[in-house]
């Protein structure tokens, strides 16, 4: 595994800008030349399939010559660094990464290391995390838009044994104050900073806080609810809120877990409902894994709705400002997608609900608390791939 050797305070610096270089060739780069490792999410691990094809670069328009990771910049269209482009999709330059990401990726073995990142557009900072190691950047300032970014460098919270990345989010202040950060590793141990203005300095001035999980439980998100209030999954089905406290004068996180529901009183087993048609006897497995979080609604009473996949079943919450979460919705949803699935792919699908073997990915919830999932379909891909 690679590892980061300590490195010294990050400099405030700034480039002069390089004059535009003439666009290298482009050529057309079709799917059948273009094979992308299918990826999962921790909670429900890689399957591999023989010929599986990625469609994003389906007849797109790429760069071979330019990379986000070249000391210079790339070719410049009409003002802008264009790497692909299709009907559906482009991929231009927006800002620079600091120069000790740069370093860090150039020399990264990415079959071999696991890397995570986000752009989080309310605090204006950007990050990449590494099993060891954080960088942190303003990706909307103006050296990183026209030269080098301040990086702020800190050490990840990790096991001897840990292969993966920490989960993390920023945690916004006043727009006169940089943002806190918040790393959280598989196994449940977070390291909190206030302010990322430590991180010049090596970042070695840190909170640390173990989430109560028990040994083979693993985290699975970190979910920012407000600027005071984060949620955290685990794989045995727990649900964590993290709330920012302030105590003798300085600020820390304080966690406890939800209360486990009752499955004699959530509302699937009281009202009818459409997700819970065809499998009321197999609606609550031993399988509790918790895939995806996603935000809903606010309450009128000033709390946030939580939605969650737990396995192959959906479930809603509400948290509220006073620090106490309801359940108020759960039902399996493996027959209606199921159905759904059939509808879209005929009799390639299998017809007993428990041999189709889903995936649910990802989640995400509208304005109108419509819930969209991501699903996988396993025995599909499998038999497309055999033909």
């Amino acid at each position: 595994m690679a590892t980061f050797s300590p490195s010294p305070a990050p400099r405030r610096s700034s480039r002069n800008k390089q004059p535009a270089v003439s666009p290298p060739r482009r050529t057309r780069t079709a799917a059948a030349n273009t094979t992308v490792r299918a990826t999962s999410r921790l909670a429900t691990p890689v399957r591999n399939r023989p010929g599986d094809h990625g469609s994003a670069f389906f007849a797109m328009d790429v760069d071979e010559g330019g990379s986000v990771l070249s000391e210079r910049p790339n070719m410049r269209v009409v003002g802008e660094t264009l790497y692909a482009k299709s009907d559906q999709l482009a991929v231009s330059f927006y800002a620079s990464l600091p120069v000790e990401l740069k370093q860090v990726l150039k020399n990264a073995d990415f079959f071999r290391d696991a890397y995570t990142g986000d752009i989080d557009t309310l605090t204006g900072f950007a990050l990449v995390a590494s099993a060891q190691t954080c960088f942190v950047w303003q990706h909307a300032q103006i050296q990183a838009l026209k030269g080098t970014p301040t990086c702020y460098i800190f050490s990840c919270p990790r096991e001897s044994n840990q292969l993966q990345p920490p989960f993390h989010a920023l945690i916004p202040h006043s727009t006169s104050r940089e943002p806190g950060l918040i790393l959280l590793s598989v196994a449940g141990t977070i390291r909190f900073w206030d302010s990322i203005g430590i991180g010049l300095a090596g970042g070695d001035r840190y909170i640390t806080v173990q989430l109560d999980v028990v040994p083979g439980e693993f985290i699975t998100n970190l979910l920012r609810s407000d600027s005071q209030t984060y949620i955290a999954s685990t794989s045995a089905g727990n649900l964590f809120r993290l709330t920012l406290v302030s105590s003798g004068g300085q600020r820390h996180l304080s966690s406890h877990v939800f209360a486990r529901p009752s499955h004699s009183i959530s509302l699937s087993r009281l009202l009818p409902s459409i997700f819970s048609s065809g499998s009321a006897t197999n609606t609550f497995s031993h399988s509790r894994n918790v895939s995806a979080i996603a935000l809903g609604a606010k309450t009128g009473t000033g709390g946030r709705e939580i939605w969650a996949i737990v396995d192959t079943r959906l479930q809603r919450w509400t948290i509220s400002p006073e620090g106490w979460e309801q359940l108020s919705l759960e039902s399996d949803i493996l027959a209606i997608l199921s159905a759904a699935v059939r509808k879209a792919f005929g009799t390639r699908v299998d017809a007993d609900d428990q041999k189709v073997d889903l995936e649910l990915v990802d989640l995400a919830v509208d304005g109108c608390a419509n819930s969209l999932l991501l699903t996988k379909v396993h025995e599909l891909i499998s038999a497309a791939a055999k033909r």
